[in-house]
């Protein structure tokens, strides 16, 4: 998904600029593996033995537990308790 971001304006012109979204996908690490709980997380949290998640749509999902990994290149989040 693909956003444009206005960067200046004139009269008569206007620049644009191409925004890349850096979603990730949320995954609860448990003993049978890891189990998505949820994509296109946009904002994660950490709010002392808990992770608060939000998605590009605004919902929100709280977590017992910490942060395992972070996989940027494959916007991969890992959550274990």
């Amino acid at each position: 998904m693909r956003y444009v971001r206005i960067v200046e304006e004139k009269e008569e012109l206007q620049t644009i600029e191409d925004v890349d979204m850096c979603e990730s996908n949320v995954y609860l690490r448990g003993e049978d593996g890891d189990k998505l709980v949820m994509e296109d997380a946009v904002l994660i949290e950490d709010e002392g033995g808990r992770i608060k998640t939000t998605n590009i749509l605004g919902e929100v999902k709280v977590f017992e537990g910490g942060i395992e990994e972070i996989t940027f290149l494959d916007h991969r989040v890992i959550i274990s308790d």
